[in-house]
């Protein structure tokens, strides 16, 4: 997905005449660091001035933590410009960082198209050198990428990673630690991965000790296109930090993890699910599978006990690492109403939105088409799918 192909490279290499050495190699400031793909780097910490963030993901983590002035060019699935006259990808579906930071990036150079197709051809170096950056975040996670980009460009490259654990997962904590040292903002790294800690540990203490845990299914989630309710996950981040038992944990799944499971298999659980949670990001399928199949859903315990519950989106463009931290207060919520009475989960929505993003964007994010009105629990989820067919 994220490789260069062999005979891309040749073209790409051939751009190479511009490339230099890495900012200040010989300075004394000059520190060692590891990328989220192994390679060691001596970077300058804070000196870069020209920065530019290509791959799914990439300029998200940036965001978090470094100054957006900087940015001397942005893909175009990042450029509110070229959106508002073209057609792209996750449109109307939460994405809060660029939601937040829209006024910075509309106008800036483009550095690629962006997006999943764009993405599985490797990063375009011609853009890229018309940036004139010296730095790259990079989410082409391949040595050769991260190469070929250097010889191009000149400038520093570092490749993320975020892992499979969405906002829990200790590889994107790392990635975000080493970057904050990249950019000389350790204390604004050191702050936001404090909060995610502090947050964790609220959830896990919060819901270890409830004795009935109801089965709960999660369908829905996005991954590199649209999916429907068929699409779960077997070990859901959100449910294991939040102490939720996932209806598959009983079942013999061929592959463990993030998959789509076959309609059969759905139908086995049905009557065993308890609670039902539906990603807005499948929901359009979802509601062309329902509507070539009323049936689909009749078996469900959930549907027919009125416990369905629709959750943002929280993959787009790879993780929302703020919206799965959203989603799993949501989900433990939802499933364990008495635990958490009295809550403001509205209140802690705007939280974590300003935590991460220096933003409170929470009512963008309700009113955006694709999250359908926002979290809510649906008590007739037949009457609700007649509502939204063809929306």
């Amino acid at each position: 997905m994220k490789n260069i192909k062999p005979f891309a490279l040749s073209i790409l290499f051939s751009l190479s005449s511009c490339a230099g050495a890495s900012p200040k190699e010989s300075d004394e400031t000059n520190i060692e660091i590891t990328d989220g793909i192994g390679r060691q780097l001596t970077v300058s910490p804070g000196s870069y001035r020209r920065i530019v963030c290509v791959g799914a993901g990439a300029l998200r983590l940036y965001s978090y933590l470094g100054d957006m002035s900087l940015l001397s060019g942005v893909e175009d699935i990042d450029n509110p410009e070229v959106r508002e006259n073209s057609t792209m990808p996750f449109e109307g579906v939460a994405r809060p960082y660029y939601d937040a930071n829209k006024d910075v990036l509309k106008g800036l150079p483009s550095a690629g198209t962006g997006g999943p197709i764009a993405n599985q051809q490797g990063p375009n170096l011609a853009k890229l050198i018309s940036c004139e950056p010296d730095l790259i975040i990079s989410d082409f996670e391949t040595k050769e990428a991260a190469e070929a980009m250097e010889k191009a460009t000149g400038a520093m490259v570092f490749t993320i990673k975020y892992g499979r654990k969405a906002v829990f997962d200790e590889t994107v904590h790392a990635v975000l630690q080493t970057l904050g040292k990249l950019l000389d903002r350790q204390d604004r790294a050191n702050e936001l991965l404090s909060y995610i800690e502090k947050e964790t540990k609220a959830l896990q203490e919060k819901t270890k000790d409830v004795i009935e845990r109801p089965n709960v299914y999660v369908g829905g989630i996005g991954n590199w296109g649209q999916k429907d309710y068929l699409a779960t996950h077997s070990t859901y981040p959100m449910f294991t930090v939040a102490n939720i038992k996932n209806v598959l944990s009983d079942v013999t799944l061929a592959v463990a993890g993030q998959q789509d499971i076959s309609k059969e298999t759905f139908e086995s659980l049905a009557p065993n699910i308890d609670k039902m949670i539906l990603d807005g990001a499948g929901m359009k399928q979802t509601l062309v599978a329902y509507q070539a199949d009323k049936t689909i859903f009749d078996n469900v315990k959930a549907v027919s006990q009125g416990e369905v519950y629709l959750q943002l989106p929280y993959n787009a463009y790879y993780t929302n690492l703020e919206v799965a931290l959203m989603n799993a207060y949501f989900d433990a919520s939802s499933v364990y109403p008495s635990v958490f009475e009295g809550f403001d989960f509205e209140g802690k929505c705007r939280e974590i939105l300003s935590t991460f993003n220096g933003k409170d964007v929470y009512d963008f994010e309700k009113s955006l088409p694709g999250n359908y009105g926002g979290y809510q629990k649906i008590d007739n989820f037949s009457s609700w799918c007649e509502e939204h067919i063809g929306k």
